[in-house]
C-alpha cells in the first residue's frame, strides 16, 4: 500500500479480561480462545487484507481502505466476532463472552508505519481505559434510580 500510495489503516484489537480467562480456566484454554478469535477475524476480512496476532491478547489488521470504510468494519466486527464464544476443552464445553478495546488510524502518506501503528495502539488503549472508567462510574442517575426501586420495594437491598 505504502509503496503505491494507495490509502490503507492500521486496526488493532486487545482482548477485554484475557487475563482472566488464563487465571480462571488455564492457559490452554486461553491459547484456543485466541485461535477461535483469530479465526473469526479472519472470516469476516477480505483475502487482501493482512491479518496477525501482535503479541498476547492483541492482533493487527491492515486493511487496504479509507478510514471511513475501516470505520464500518469495526461495526461488523462488533456484530459477528464479538460475543459468545464455545470451547470445547478436554470434553469440556466452556462459554465465553469475547470483546475487544479497538484501536484504528489511517495512513496520512507522509508518517513512517511505525507512527501509524503507535497511533492505531494509543486509540485501543484509550478504548480500554473508556470502558474501565464506564464499568468504575455507573451513569449519572443510576445509582439513584436504584435507591428509589429500593426504597418502593421494587428491588430487596440484599440484591444490591
Amino acid at each position: 500500500f505504502e509503496r503505491q500510495r494507495q490509502p490503507f489503516c492500521v486496526m488493532m484489537f486487545d482482548l477485554d479480561r484475557f487475563k482472566s480467562v488464563n487465571d480462571r480456566y488455564g492457559h490452554p484454554v486461553g491459547d484456543a480462545l485466541l485461535k477461535q478469535f483469530a479465526h473469526e477475524l479472519g472470516a469476516i476480512f477480505r483475502p487482501t487484507d493482512v491479518i496477525g496476532r501482535w503479541g498476547g491478547d492483541e492482533f493487527i489488521v491492515l486493511l487496504g481502505c479509507t478510514l471511513a470504510i475501516a470505520q464500518t468494519r469495526i461495526k461488523s466486527i462488533r456484530e459477528w466476532v464479538f460475543g459468545d464464544y464455545v470451547l470445547e476443552i478436554n470434553g469440556e464445553r466452556i462459554r465465553l463472552r469475547v470483546g475487544a478495546s479497538v484501536g484504528l488510524a489511517e495512513w496520512d502518506c507522509v508518517e513512517p508505519i511505525s507512527r501509524l501503528i503507535e497511533r492505531a495502539d494509543s486509540e485501543m488503549y484509550e478504548h480500554k481505559a473508556e470502558m474501565k472508567r464506564s464499568v468504575a462510574c455507573p451513569p449519572q442517575g443510576l445509582v439513584q434510580r436504584l435507591g428509589q426501586m429500593r426504597m418502593t420495594g421494587l428491588i430487596h437491598p440484599a440484591t444490591l
